[in-house]
Formats: structure tokens, sequence, C-alpha cells
């Protein structure tokens, strides 16, 4: 199964859950009871048998029962979003693969006119570290769909980079009622080809200059990753567990040293306007997987740029999301 695929099953309840629970009580043969013996106002004694025939010396003085109550089931952590603006209209923004909600500060500021812009943390990034993952799309899908539910957001346009680009697609095939557009930022999962290694050392790096180098490397040649952007990054890579969380996740989309792919023919069922913005010099997700798009798709060459399109071609990319949305 695709890494970016999601089994229908995985977003359905049970078609029957029981309703009652029976605990599985004996009925034992009378039997004498010592001193905790009581008697009965005809005088006989009460040998019917006690679900709690242990309950605590001090429960009996006071009246009450010895079972402690239980303990509240701690609620699953939520993923986190940045949140400008406060419009009718709702814009998801979903970063990439070792990213955070830092990648889109200069986009981000661009879009709030008449619309709430919510950027999130994918689960196991930054301030979703504790959102339960396996580095699988279809995980960080029903997280952020969950959570919009909880907000009580029913529609939205979903912009996603990367990563965040799948996910989003992955949205849109698994809840097109929310979906009214898909903006697609070198979108994962439209082809098998990625550039495994230089994700791993991304995923790896833990400083501003080990993560200056990858960021360098995965832009068009000659662009330098600003420093404002490097360092937000690498506070992020201090938090405890992210390290190891980032290994973890790449190791999964990196399998074999490929990427799951969305086939072309679902790719062709999403009903709602979905555009693709690609550069030419994308050196982790090659250009030539924009070959083949469905017709309804409206592809947006951006010629000479990287894979990181935000920091690369902010004000292309913004026209671009200001003329869809």
């Amino acid at each position: 199964m695709s890494r970016w695929s999601i089994p229908a099953a995985s977003f359905l309840v049970p078609a029957s859950t029981p309703t009652s629970w029976r605990l599985p009580w004996k009925r034992s043969a009378r039997r004498r009871t010592g001193s905790s013996q009581s008697a009965d106002q005809t005088g006989r004694a009460d040998t019917s048998p006690s679900i709690c025939p242990q309950r605590s010396a001090k429960a009996r003085r006071h009246g009450g029962s010895s079972l402690t109550k239980p303990t509240p089931a701690t609620p699953a952590p939520r993923p986190y979003a940045f949140v400008k603006g406060a419009g009718a209209n709702t814009i998801v923004l979903l970063h990439g693969f070792g990213g955070f909600h830092g990648a889109w500060t200069e986009i981000q500021p661009g879009l709030v006119s008449g619309a709430t812009v919510l950027a999130y943390d994918l689960p196991g990034h930054n301030r979703s570290l504790r959102v339960p993952t396996n580095g699988s799309a279809g995980v960080a899908v029903k997280a952020i769909l969950a959570d919009l539910q909880l907000r009580g957001i029913t529609k939205a346009h979903f912009i996603g980079h990367s990563m965040g680009g799948a996910i989003a697609t992955l949205i849109g095939l698994r809840a097109p009622e929310m979906a009214q557009s898909l903006t697609l930022l070198s979108p994962g999962g439209f082809g098998p080809e990625i550039n495994a290694d230089l994700l791993r050392r991304y995923g790896a790096a833990t400083n501003a200059d080990e993560l200056r180098c990858c960021l360098n490397e995965m832009s068009a040649p000659g662009f330098e990753m600003p420093t404002k952007y490097v360092v937000g990054l690498s506070a992020t890579r201090r938090l405890p567990g992210q390290h190891d969380k980032l290994v973890e996740i790449a190791s999964t989309i990196t399998k074999d040293g490929r990427q799951g792919e969305i086939p072309r023919e679902m790719l062709a069922t999403l009903s709602m306007p979905v555009t693709v913005v690609w550069g030419t010099k994308d050196t982790v997700l090659p250009f030539h997987q924009t070959d083949g798009l469905p017709s309804s798709f409206k592809l947006e060459v951006l010629p000479g740029k990287g894979h990181m399109l935000m920091e690369e071609a902010r004000e292309p990319v913004l026209r671009i999301l200001r003329r869809k949305l």
C-alpha cells in the first residue's frame, strides 16, 4: 500500500460496538463469612454474595465504597496551529517534512484579508511533536481533520508544501466536502522519485550549520536560505525527542529510496479546483513529476526555482495564492 494512500477503513468506526459489558461474576455456594457475616431482620445470616467482600474498614465506617474513582482518560494531543486573521474564509497551511509553521512566516500575513489562516505544525513536528504519528501522511490527515472539526471548521482552502502537499491532496480525496480548493507546492506523492539521502540528512540535522547546508541543497543553485528561517528551524530541533522522531519519519517516507505515489487515476477524481506549483530546478522532487497531471489541474511553473518555494519565490507564490483563493 502506498505510504501516501489511506485505507478507507482507517476512518470508520466499527459497525457494531457493544452497548454494555458484562462482568463475569460467579455465584458461589453458601459459605461462612466469619465475623463479617451480617444478619437480616429475621436474624438469619446474610450469605448472599458480595461484589466487594474486601471493602476496607475505613470504607465501612464511613458508609462508602473503597473503590477508587476511575481516572479520566487523557485527551490525545491536538496538532498546534498558529492562527492569523479572523475572516469568514478559512485557509489551512501545511508545511513539508522537517519544517514547522514558521515556514509560512512570509506568506501567512499576505493571506489574512477576509480570511482566518491556520499554519499547522504537522504531527511529529515542533509544537505537535507529541501528536501520535508513524510518519504516514494518512495519520496526519486524520489529525488535521479532527482538529478542524473541533474548531467548528467545515470548509477550508488547503495549501501544502512537499509532504504537506501530499497531506492536502489526501484531505481532498478523503474529505472532498471540506476542501474548497487545493494549492500544492512541489507536492509529495506525485511520483516515486525522491532525494532520500538529502531528506535523511535533513531529518538528522541538529544545528544551524547542518540545516543551512541541507536547505541550500534543496534550493536552486546559488540560493542561500535566509538566516532568520534557519535560526527558527534550528530552535525546533533542540526539543527533546525531535531528532529521533524526524529520523523515524524520514525512514518511513523514503523507504527503499522511494516515496509512496498517489495514482493519477485517483488524482483525477478530485472535484475541487487544484493548482500545482513546481520549480524546474527542484532537487528533492523532480519537476518531471508534473507530467501526466489530470487535465482539470492548473500547473504553475516557476522556472529556475528549487524545492523551497516559500523562501525562493515568495512573491510569485503569494501572487498565485491570492489569485486562486
